[in-house]
């Protein structure tokens, strides 16, 4: 129970028709097609603006998920309250094949202990460490998006950086799994 949207940002290469074959496979593949190149930040609030899900997650042209990572995360999400989940991951090596885990920091796993969500006190101590600039690693609730007006920045790189400090200043309920 999910849908995908996917910006296909003037692509020069055979990527909208890849997209159109799997929207034919998939009904819950929405595709949104640039007529010119944008960026990845307007890009992310096109589909923002585009979603009608409870919950959000950024995904980039080379990133991929584990099998129940949406139901997983879903699941802590709504059992929490929570405005934003962060999530460990893996880099992933195209030509040997590589997996390797990364976590969150040593110190967060040590302040959090047994929990998974971070109290304000807490958070409020480092919030600006805690939501890395990275949105791919990240579940948010959309409402908490929409009502905070957070946006990601129309500029060429880095453009989740202050779309992602902004959030986590603005949480009220951050929550982290392995």
């Amino acid at each position: 129970n999910f849908e995908i949207i996917c910006i296909n940002d003037n692509s020069p290469d055979t990527c909208a028709e890849i997209l159109r074959r799997l929207s034919n496979e998939d009904s819950r593949l929405n595709i949104i097609t640039n007529n010119t190149n944008r960026g990845a930040g307007i890009s992310r609030n096109i589909g923002l603006q585009k979603a009608r899900g409870k919950y959000l997650i950024f995904f980039d042209a080379d990133d991929f998920c584990e099998k129940g990572l949406l139901q997983n995360a879903c699941k802590l999400c709504e059992e929490n309250r929570l405005d934003i989940l962060i999530y460990d991951y893996y880099t992933y090596n195209n030509c040997s094949g590589e997996k390797v885990e990364r976590h969150m920091p040593l110190v967060f796993q040590q302040m959090l202990g047994d929990k998974c969500v971070f109290s304000n006190k807490v958070k409020e101590s480092f919030s600006l460490q805690i939501c890395t600039s990275s949105s791919w690693r990240k579940m948010y609730n959309r409402q908490f998006v929409i009502q905070n007006h957070i946006m990601f920045q129309d500029i060429s790189s880095a453009n989740d950086v202050l779309f992602n400090q902004l959030a986590g200043m603005c949480a009220k309920r951050v929550g982290y799994s392995n």
